[in-house]
């Protein structure tokens, strides 16, 4: 596909004067353009024969109904058509536009993937079952995904994971996004346990919450990996290999059989590679569900958690199980702030890392748990002892000059390290804390966010210690401190002295 050239435009009347025939990748990218109910963008594309690849950019173009309707007359002639990435954010297609949609991509016989991006349409219930029955006749379809975020669908959930059985079985790869509808947490998991049950599938994204929490290690999901290298292979799999659920807003499950369900689905996923779990509902039996998971399913190598309503006991049964799965590689625990979690907990987390063997990527996030001195220290220590680690993020809240110091003199002795990530935003770090910092000097990529801190003078020292690593890569936050121009001026050039480095970001904004 890289072979073969790409066109792109931002005016319609460009693309009228090409050759039809010889377009095979094409981008449109009409964001805010007043297109209405033009029809003469579907009409050039029902001419280009040729056509395998095409993007679409209708955001804020009023396309509205008749819009779609004559746009959807020219694509379902773009015969060879096997790609297609389409966004209609804020056009007002309503239910009549996404039902014509639907029952339009089903006639694009060659289609094998398919991204569409319906954000803010006031979509209801009917539109998503008519869209979902409409692409499920695809039969040459493998990767989909459907952003319907802030429309206005509640039951019709239901209705796609009802529809579902019409997602045919060559589908490999679903990612489908519901954030800001109404739908109640019973039905995210009856969508969830329908979705889970379909016969090929390899890769289930299931997103209900803001983008933003979602993990470090999947800011693109197996639906964007497939000309990526390392990717989990999905050819000659009969198994989900990879499954991803987010619901961010706190609330109670009313029917505990359906979570139950939707736990004993995901249990049976013995081949699972990939799992990214942030439910955010209280329930009862909710940490032991999670554990039962992690039992059955040891070949996952990337595992991301986020921690609801766990408390001492709860960390230690985890961290037994965690040990277990040795396959683990990439590691993100999010410990929410409704933890119940004490010093001996915190302790007990700390010291079940080392034990999973084959841990190379970590990213812990405890801005929600207040850490003590001791607590950093056991930190660093277990940090030490996980052998095989290579890259490593940290946020941290609520320590001080002693926490930095013993944080710092322990990753200096971890010399595995070569990518750290450390974020120390909105502590009470001063000029004592950064003073003397050591760093490992087998660092290539370094980023340091110390924002809404107390620092001042000793910001210099700071800057002389990182020109002494052999970086490539340095970003550096200090954002909200007490740094005057001067110092602003001499910590750049200090920083820039490093001899090796390529990228170097630097963010004073607001100091003063």
């Amino acid at each position: 596909m890289s072979q073969l050239k790409q066109k792109k435009y931002t005016k319609i009347k460009n693309f009228y004067c090409s050759y039809f025939s010889k377009h095979q990748i094409l981008q449109f990218d009409l964001s805010t353009n007043f297109l209405g109910s033009n029809s003469r963008l579907g009409i050039g594309l029902s001419r280009c024969e040729n056509l395998i690849d095409l993007y679409l950019n209708f955001n804020k173009c009023q396309l509205k109904i008749v819009g779609m309707q004559k746009l959807c007359d020219g694509l379902v002639k773009c015969n060879k058509l096997e790609f297609l990435q389409m966004d209609f954010t804020k056009n007002m297609i309503k239910n009549e536009g996404a039902s014509i949609l639907g029952t339009y991509l089903k006639n694009i016989v060659n289609l094998e993937q398919l991204s569409i991006n319906l954000k803010k349409n006031k979509i209801g219930n009917i539109g998503v079952k008519n869209l979902v029955q409409g692409i499920g006749q695809s039969q040459k379809l493998k990767r989909l995904r459907l952003i319907l975020d802030e429309n206005n669908i509640d039951k019709g959930a239901n209705d796609l994971a009802l529809s579902s059985e019409y997602l045919g079985n060559s589908l490999q790869v679903l990612d489908i996004s519901l954030y800001g509808n109404q739908i109640d947490c019973d039905c995210e998991l009856e969508t969830g346990i329908a979705l889970l049950n379909l016969p090929n599938l390899k890769s289930l994204v299931l997103n209900f919450t803001y983008q933003l929490i979602r993990s470090e290690f999947t800011k693109e999901s197996i639906f964007d990996q497939q000309n990526q290298q390392n990717q989990i292979s999905l050819e000659n799999q009969h198994n989900l290999l990879a499954f991803s659920l987010y619901s961010y807003q706190q609330r109670v499950i009313q029917n505990n059989e359906r979570y139950q369900l939707l736990i004993s689905a995901l249990a049976q996923k013995t081949k699972l590679l990939h799992l990214e779990f942030f439910p955010a509902y209280r329930y009862e039996n909710l940490k032991d569900d999670i554990c039962h998971v992690l039992e059955n399913c040891l070949n996952i190598s990337t595992l991301s958690l986020m921690l609801n309503d766990f408390a001492d006991k709860d960390v230690q049964v985890l961290g037994s199980v965690l040990e277990k799965n040795t396959n683990i590689q990439k590691l993100f625990l999010f410990l929410q702030h409704n933890n119940k979690l004490g010093d001996q907990g915190t302790l007990q987390l700390f010291n079940s890392l080392p034990n999973i063997i084959n841990l190379q990527n970590l990213l812990l996030d405890l801005s929600y748990k207040q850490i003590n001195d001791q607590g950093i220290q056991n930190l660093g220590i277990a940090l030490i002892k996980c052998i095989n680690l290579k890259d490593l993020k940290l946020r941290l809240y609520q320590i001080g000059d002693q926490g930095v110091k013993l944080l710092f003199s322990s990753l200096a002795k971890c010399t595995n390290i070569s990518n750290l990530s450390l974020n120390l935003r909105g502590n009470q770090i001063g000029d004592d804390g950064i003073s003397l910092l050591t760093f490992n000097q087998s660092l290539q990529v370094l980023s340091l966010d110390f924002g809404y801190n107390n620092i001042s003078r000793s910001v210099l020292n700071l800057a002389h210690q990182l020109a002494c690593i052999n970086l490539q890569s340095l970003t550096l936050n200090l954002f909200y401190n007490k740094i005057n121009l001067s110092q602003k001026l001499a910590v750049e050039s200090e920083c820039l002295k490093s001899k090796r480095l390529v990228v170097f970001k630097i963010n004073f904004l607001s100091s003063i």
